[in-house]
């Protein structure tokens, strides 16, 4: 039975939590080899393989993998809308890493968005939102051994899922919009400067207030991962490294 929010708002099969999809002949399918692609050329870029500035080529991004044109595009659609890269009309698409002050600027502007989001969240959940956003919360916390960018995919999937229980089109829109301005630098915090031991307890504390329908313990736990994160920015402008400003 489908759930309010998705009465609202149906999944498309790039959607679903579960990266499964029906295949057009009734056979289950893993993920679309499009979003395959995307998955393999995300990593590229948050392991460092290619620096912020850098073009993706059509022909660069086919050495790492097996696509066609039209896959490899949508692949990129798929990553500028999550902000790390910029399209580029016939030459691809170029690695996007916002200057650090404007990272500050789009973190305090998330601020009353990700509160709003949050309260929401925890009015509106139902048994079905509530497990999404425990396994993924649970998902961050197993990833966050070894700081990988497998971190960086869950904690987006972990806001995914507090966001689809929040059931309000716009507030979602304007905040996969600014997080996403932000993609590389939370990368770069989480390998650099903000460490597991103090951000995955947050990631937790936001999934058991949203999932007990308390909005005000939520409100605390949002506050306290923005005010790690402008920390977390602040003190990358501080050190000023060469490759992170």
């Amino acid at each position: 039975m489908s759930t309010y929010a998705e009465t609202l708002h149906p999944r498309s099969e790039f959607d679903r939590p579960s990266n499964v999809i029906q295949g057009e002949f009734g056979h289950l399918e893993r993920r679309s080899r499009q979003g395959e692609v995307a998955h393999i050329v995300r990593r590229h870029i948050l392991s460092g393989d290619v620096a912020p500035g850098d073009r993706l080529s059509e022909a660069r991004v086919s050495s790492w993998v097996d696509a066609t044109r039209s896959v490899l595009r949508g692949a990129f659609a798929a990553l500028a809308a999550e902000g790390l890269v910029e399209l580029q009309m016939n030459h691809g698409a170029r690695v996007h890493c916002a200057p650090i002050r404007e990272a500050i600027e789009y973190a305090e502007v998330l601020r009353p968005i990700e509160r709003m989001t949050g309260a929401l969240a925890a009015t509106r959940r139902d048994d079905e939102s509530s497990a999404a956003i425990r396994a993924r919360g649970a998902a961050v916390r197993e990833a966050s051994i070894g700081a990988s960018p497998l971190d960086y995919e869950n904690a987006v999937d972990h806001y995914g899922a507090i966001s689809e229980a929040a059931n309000h089109a716009a507030v979602r829109q304007t905040l996969v919009a600014l997080r996403a301005r932000n993609s590389i630098r939370r990368y770069q915090l989480s390998r650099t400067v903000i460490s597991p031991i103090d951000s995955v307890p947050l990631h937790l504390a936001v999934s058991a207030a949203i999932c007990n329908g308390d909005a005000g313990a939520a409100d605390e736990a949002l506050r306290a991962q923005n005010r790690l994160l402008v920390k977390g920015l602040c003190e990358l402008q501080r050190r000023r490294r060469p490759h992170l400003a």
